[in-house]
């Protein structure tokens, strides 16, 4: 198997100053690809956290250089991409994975906790997309990857403005799945399990060692990379597990509209929400044909 190279790929990582974002980074980096450190992180004494990225990845023979613009907001955002076509004047490989999120029961949160975080995961996954993806139309080429989460997909209790936005980016990119279908830019989500800064309070020490940032880098970097033919997918990723995530139907119940009633509901709900002959559905024609075909084959025996 050849190794896969990044050689002069400009990648925009974003959230790259700490954490998974870093870890993204410097292993693009290292397979050749010029990194932008997008991060307004700083340390105690206000110094931007993304330029000690790129001095690391610089002494390891790598490119990159820092941007401090605040991907949460449309100013920011235009911002980086000016930036970044000033310098290079193109963009393969976005990786969007900035975030923040708010740790407080749904009933105590006050507004700003549901718009700082819809802000940066969903509303900045809308700008960077807007902004980005006509520059990659131009060379018919470009690699996406969108961050999402457990916490969107499965729920957690105290997080319902993180979960929102997250599940807000799965849809995102399953509806750009298909508008792109006809490019060579691939778009596609990881859901990531690792000990960061986030996390880390939620874990013990020995789910801590198993849970290293470095191993969720390599499935992000091949979904990155032109070997990557995936689209509209989404990953699970951490600890040395990778799975594939998808949305299954169960079979269905079809009740005729002389028989239709809440009482029928009732009486059909153990079949209704039974998922044993679940298909997996990957698109909303997928879905419609499916219920089509239940509605039709369901009249055709009541007839007889």
């Amino acid at each position: 198997m050849s190794k896969i190279s990044f050689n002069n790929k400009v990648a925009v990582i974003t959230g790259a100053a700490q954490g998974l974002g870093r870890e993204y980074a410097k292993l693009l980096a290292s397979l050749g690809a010029i990194t932008i450190i997008n991060d307004i992180a700083t340390d105690e004494d206000g110094n931007p956290l993304a330029n000690k990225v790129v001095n690391e990845i610089i002494k390891g023979g790598g490119h990159a250089i820092a941007n401090t613009n605040n991907i949460a907001c449309k100013e920011g955002i235009t911002g980086l991409i000016k930036a970044v076509e000033e310098s290079y004047g193109a963009i393969d490989i976005l990786i969007h994975n900035a975030g923040v999120f708010v740790d407080k029961p749904f009933l105590q949160f006050e507004d700003r906790d549901w718009y700082d975080v819809i802000n940066i995961h969903l509303n900045g996954s809308y700008h960077l997309l807007k902004a980005i993806i006509p520059l990659m139309r131009q060379r018919n080429y470009g690699r996406i990857i969108m961050i999402t989460s457990s916490v969107g997909m499965y729920g957690m209790a105290n997080h319902a403005s993180y979960g929102a936005a997250k599940m807000g980016v799965y849809g995102l990119v399953q509806s750009l799945k298909l508008e792109l279908e006809d490019t060579e830019i691939k778009c596609n989500l990881v859901s990531p399990l690792a000990a960061t800064g986030q996390t880390s309070y939620a874990l013990n020490k020995e789910l801590h060692k198993q849970l290293d940032v470095e191993m969720v880098a390599p499935l992000v970097a091949y979904l990155a990379s032109e070997e990557c033919t995936h689209n509209g997918s989404t990953f699970v990723a951490g600890g040395g597990y990778f799975s594939s995530v998808g949305i299954f139907e169960g079979g269905g119940v079809y009740i005729p509209k002389e028989k239709l009633s809440i009482e029928s509901i009732f009486g059909n709900i153990s079949q209704i929400t039974d998922l044993s002959m679940g298909v997996h559905i990957s698109s909303t024609g997928q879905s419609a044909k499916k219920i089509f075909r239940k509605i039709f084959s369901g009249r055709r025996a009541n007839k007889q």
